[in-house]
């Protein structure tokens, strides 16, 4: 048992055990050294024979692990140490004279104290600076309150708590889903996020859906949530960032700001939406990778004094007062206090680790989206789709031209619902004769499955129907003679 003269009844350090420990380990070392230092210098070995790193449970002898590293003759999976070269992995100056070595201890401080030396703590995330029994006094009602506004669902509320509590619990794991949440305006969502999570885990907040990968590699050095606010515009190419955050185990930096290597992403991405733009989301049926929780909406409420319901407006005033009273709390007690003691909750709180991996649970209000009910564009492109016969080919203008609301939805969205109905774009402009016989050119989007298979070229049978969905649209041609045809060109590569 490692006795700490600073505070007692804390459980033992984490040490990591698995196989690829001394990676995660490195790996946390050598984020602590970039967010300590501004400039990163070139890699160092160890000076001292006697700093020690814990490889699997043992005790090995940094210099030599190091050395064999650097000279290639390691036989462990050093290959996160490989797309690090160019970092810092020297300890501290400071720090040399009096650490014995390196110890990953989640929760605890930079230095600690084991028998009267001194290990260097790689843990990156907030450290607990008051006693155990002032941290368990706080009364964090109010903060209770608030997990039940933004999580109406006890179920979806209890995973969401095991989400906090892996990323302050095992900062080296990536979360492998990311957490979609739906509400009105004025329902906390942004506070909850923004305004306590961001404070108590010390991080970095996104409020813009347009971001390059120099931000995304920036912001993961320092943030273990990564919070999307209200995003306005959610085309096909921001969801697909979004997307990567969570699926992908790695994303790029600049070389401007960091050593131009792969950083696995550490951390857990929150969109958040509102009910205007749900129609944008537009995610595969079989897509669990992402946490839907139960649209977030204003609690029914009614006046004590005559007895009617509450407009928007008056429960908007009540999430406003109820948000100036957990401030004011909050400002009573102290807030490092306050954002340590929820943060002790977090880091002794017992979850499913296997459940969380497993992926996000299907909700009841995910299943209502996906399997349920389409949305008003999807209603409508399908819809335009049945009047024009389920056409093999079809163009995303038609369909706009047809709305009634043209302005309300873009082609890139459009294209996002025929994508969905298994309609593919074709590499190259397609000619075909229209209803006024001139010939044009265009890039459609082809559904393969309801072409015909009676010998007739690819290339042909989509200029013909686009001849035909033209007419059929505009009105019949005038001039239907063979010599206003496009020359037939047997090519059907660009097609797919």
């Amino acid at each position: 048992m490692i006795d700490y003269d600073y505070m007692t009844n804390r459980p033992s350090p984490v040490v990591p055990t698995n196989a690829k420990a001394e990676i995660q380990a490195a790996f946390a070392f050598v984020t602590y050294l970039r967010n300590r230092h501004a400039c990163l210098k070139d890699a160092q070995m160890f000076s001292r024979d006697s700093q020690v790193l814990f490889v699997d449970g043992q005790e090995l002898l940094a210099s030599q692990v190091f050395s064999d590293w650097f000279n290639g003759e390691s036989g462990l999976d050093y290959s996160i140490f490989n797309k690090v070269r160019s970092t810092a992995l020297h300890l501290l100056s400071d720090h040399l004279p009096v650490v014995k070595g390196l110890m990953f201890a989640a929760g605890y401080r930079e230095l600690i104290n084991q028998q009267g030396m001194l290990w260097l703590n790689s843990w990156r995330s907030p450290v607990l600076r008051h006693s155990d029994a002032k941290l368990q006094a706080v009364d964090l009602s109010l903060f209770d309150q608030l997990e039940e506004m933004i999580f109406p669902v006890p179920e979806e509320r209890m995973y969401w708590q095991s989400i906090i509590a892996h990323l302050v619990q095992c900062p080296e794991e990536r979360v492998p889903v990311g957490t979609i949440l739906c509400g009105a305006g004025g329902t906390g969502k942004s506070f909850y996020f923004t305004g306590v999570l961001s404070k108590i885990l010390k991080t970095q907040v996104s409020t813009s859906v347009c971001w390059g990968e120099r931000s995304i590699a920036y912001s993961w050095a320092n943030c273990l949530l990564m919070v999307f606010d209200d995003p306005c515009n959610l085309t096909k190419d921001t969801l697909m960032r979004l997307t990567s955050l969570v699926s992908q185990p790695e994303v790029k930096g600049e070389a401007k700001y960091l050593p131009s290597v792969m950083y696995s992403l550490f951390c857990h991405t929150v969109l958040l939406i509102n009910p205007e733009n749900h129609a944008d989301m537009q995610l595969p049926k079989d897509d669990r990778r992402w946490f839907i929780p139960e649209e977030v909406s204003y609690p029914i409420r009614f006046d004590p004094d005559d007895g009617h319901r509450l407009t928007v407006q008056e429960c908007q005033r009540e999430v406003s007062d109820f948000i100036q009273d957990y401030l004011n709390q909050r400002e009573q007690v102290g807030p490092e206090l306050w954002d340590e003691a929820i943060l002790y909750r977090y880091l002794h709180m017992a979850y499913n680790k296997q459940a969380l991996f497993r992926g996000a649970p299907l909700t009841d209000y995910k299943r209502s989206w996906i399997e349920g009910g389409k949305t008003d564009l999807q209603l409508f492109v399908d819809d335009q789709l049945e009047e024009f016969g389920n056409p093999a080919v079809v163009l995303p203008g038609w369909i706009k031209e047809h709305m009634q609301d043209g302005d309300r939805f873009t082609e890139e969205q459009i294209r996002g619902v025929l994508r969905e109905r298994g309609y593919v774009a074709a590499k190259e402009a397609v000619r075909y004769v229209d209803h006024e016989g001139v010939t044009r050119r265009c890039r459609c989007w082809i559904n393969k499955k309801r072409l015909s298979l009676d010998g007739v070229s690819v290339t042909k049978q989509v200029r013909n129907e686009l001849t035909r969905m033209d007419n059929l649209i505009y009105g019949t041609c005038n001039k239907t003679d063979a010599a206003n045809d496009p020359p037939d060109d047997d090519t059907q590569s660009f097609i797919f």
